[in-house]
This record gives structure tokens, sequence and C-alpha cells, in this order.
């Protein structure tokens, strides 16, 4: 943490007023004009921005992280305001999962800022800030400065029509949505879930089953694959959720990779497919592929890289376009589930993930998954899918991790 005295702007913060709360704080507009100045020390010219009013804070505030991996014995980071102020988000990697680099500044009635650098967004008196809650655009008066280079997206969600493959396969397909209401990127996050768990419940055979864990349920997700291994040959678990290295939160709660790769090994006679699109996901790939009943790992980004929601049009430069403009949800998955449904359409198009399956002695389900992940990074001419569908990738920065039995 890093204190920064705004002697020149002091100035600005003489006329103090009471909140409705009856706090005594700076000015809002003059507090703004701070915050950004600190802002602009902060940030280069070339980095994206987003600065973001979150709220009043005095003494008796709390602002701590919003990992959902902290633990007793390593606790979320927090900080306690000194004085009345005001309290901002400096968001660096804008219209991204968490967690990635920012910045909480509390601005306070003496003029000086505190700067603290961190991974996650602050919730405030354990709540998290209105202004980050749903898209930011529903909180443009919160938004104090800013340079993005992404619009807001639209689209729909996808109707799957896919016919009865008669695949004489058992198999569950767990679509986890691990954020929580209150938590940044949920109504993306939700949508992410929900095409999950519409496609797969247009795929599944008379003898699969698709389960869906949302919000406080995605936090039973290891006992619910205990669950789903006793009964099913193949399990295929898709998670959206924040991350972190080695590390996802899932209704509120912290599961590990090596929890989920113990919860793996102990059913050595099911196979396993596994897809991830929280931020540095890759993370998982080096716990999970050396399992010998894992089949696939997928992933949005390596270790180091934040995923992303929907992205539809990029402006730095010559305005660039998504090709698949018209997805909804994490880019990533919402490509995947793009490319598998191309796949799957009609029985013909379906006829390489037979061929690559019986080739590579794997269940349909990972073979389509496998060929999906190729195909949405337009690595699969030879199946139409020469487009690169997922926009993070296309526009470069992002690279998803592919660990599969089929080549």
């Amino acid at each position: 943490m890093s204190r920064h005295s705004a002697v020149a702007l002091c100035a600005l913060l003489a006329a103090c007023k009471p909140t409705d709360d009856g706090k005594v704080v700076p000015d809002q507009a003059a507090a703004d004009e701070v915050a950004k100045a600190f802002t602009a020390d902060l940030v280069s010219p070339d980095e994206s921005f987003r600065l973001v009013r979150l709220g009043t804070v005095d003494e008796a505030s709390t602002v701590e992280a919003a990992d959902p991996m902290a633990t007793e014995e390593a606790p979320a980071e927090e900080v306690t305001p000194e004085e009345p102020g005001w309290l901002f988000l400096v968001d660096l990697a804008p219209d991204t999962f968490f967690d990635h680099p920012v910045n909480w500044l509390i601005v306070g009635e003496s003029g000086d800022t505190t700067s603290t650098p961190a991974s996650w967004w602050p919730l405030l008196d354990g709540v998290t800030p209105d202004s980050l809650l749903g898209s930011i655009v529903d909180h443009e008066d919160d938004v104090v400065d800013a340079r993005v280079w992404l619009q807001a997206p639209t689209g729909i969600a996808p109707v799957f029509t896919i016919p009865r493959l008669d695949l004489a396969e058992s198999n569950a397909y767990i679509v986890v949505q691990g954020l929580l209401p209150g938590q940044s990127l949920y109504d993306d996050a939700s949508a992410t879930g929900e095409g999950g768990r519409d496609f797969f419940e247009a795929y599944q055979d008379g003898v699969s089953e698709t389960i869906y864990l949302a919000d406080e349920e995605a936090a039973t997700l290891l006992a619910t694959i205990d669950a789903a291994a006793e009964s099913h040959s193949t399990v295929t678990v898709a998670i959206i959720a924040h991350g972190s290295v080695d590390g996802i939160g899932l209704g509120g709660v912290g599961v590990s990779a090596q929890q989920v790769a113990a919860t793996f090994s102990a059913h050595p006679n099911t196979r396993f497919n596994f897809l991830l699109g929280s931020c540095h996901g890759g993370s998982f790939v080096d716990d999970l592929a050396g399992l010998p009943n894992v089949d696939a790992v997928l992933t949005a980004v390596d270790s180091t890289q934040g995923a992303v929601p929907d992205w539809d049009v990029y402006t730095d430069g010559p305005a660039v376009t998504d090709v698949n403009a018209e997805d909804v949800g994490s880019e990533w998955f919402s490509s995947i589930y793009a490319a598998a449904y191309k796949l799957s359409a009609t029985s013909t198009a379906f006829i390489p993930v037979r061929e690559a399956a019986d080739a590579s002695g794997v269940s349909h389900s990972t073979a389509l998954l496998c060929l999906a992940f190729d195909g949405s990074l337009g690595q699969e001419p030879s199946l139409d899918l020469d487009q690169d569908l997922d926009f993070s990738h296309f526009l470069g920065g992002h690279s998803p991790q592919r660990h599969c039995a089929v080549p």
C-alpha cells in the first residue's frame, strides 16, 4: 500500500458535506478530480483502464478483497481507511474476469490518496459495491474516467437443435456457473452457464444427463462429481467462475486444482473431461493432464492470463468486429459451444467426431469437445471451421490451453 499526497489538489477538497448516512466526506466532484489525477500518474498512456467510484468510507469502514480462495491461513487483503473519504477502483484489465491487476484508491478529506495494488475488486463493508454489479453500462454515472477499446456486446442466447445421434454412451455433463449474484460479471457468467446447460441438454442421448450447478449450488461440485462418476462412464465438467492460479471460486467456496484432481483420482474407472473458462485456468492443466483417467483438459487461457466475458467490437484503431458477434457469454465458452453445435447439428457433420472417437479410443463427447476446441480457433478447415470465433484469441493476448487424447 502506498500513500500519495495530492497537495496541489487539496483546495478542491475544502468543500466537504455530509452524505445520506451522516458521514462527512469530500465533495464527490472534488474527490473525482483527485482520483483522476492520481490515475493519470498510475496508468501508462497505452494502457486500458477504468476508474469507478465505489462509495464513501470512514474509519469504521472495512475494505477487503473479494478473494474466494482466502482462508484463515491466507486471509484476503484488507485496508482500513484512516479518515472519511471516497473509495475508487482503478481496473487495469476492464471487461475481464478476476483475478487481474487493479488498484484501490481512497481519497480522504485531507487530500491524501491511499493506493493499494490488488488482484480482486474490493468488498465495501462486506458487500460488492453496486457500481460493479451487472453491466458497466448500467453504472455509467459511476465511471469517473476510462480508456477502453471494447464496446458493450449485444447478442441473444442460441437455440440448439440437435438430432438424436444414438451415441449409446453413459455421459454426465456437469455445467457449473460459480459466481454469486453479488459478484462482478455475474450476468455474463449466467449467460455462459445457461448456454452450456442448453447445449448439453440438446446433445445428450437417452442414457446421459446434464446437471446444472449455479450460484450457491456450485459449491457442491466435488460431491456432484462423486455421485455422477458412480453411474456414468464419462463425466464432463464445464466451469465458468472467477479464478486464480490453481484455484476457483464456486458458490462462495474456494476449490483448488488439487481437490479436483483428488476427486477424479477417486474414480479410476470413470473417464473425465474438464473445461475451465476462469482466469489463470491453464494452471489446472499440469494438475489434471497427468491423471490416467482424464481424456481432456481445455482452458480459456494459460496460467498467466485473465479470461474474458463476451467481447464484440474492439476500437483501438480501426474498429474490428467479432465474426461470432451474435454469441453471448464468455468468449471462449460461447465459441466452443458454437463449434460443437456445428459438428453435431446433423448426422453427416458428426461423422468426423465418430471417426476421431474410434481412432483415439475415447468417448464421442471427448472427441467432440477436442475438435470443437480446435474448430473454435479456426484450426479445423476440413470441418468448415476455419474462422477464429474466440474474439479474445483473435485479438491476441489470450492463449487457450489444450490437453486431449484426440490428436
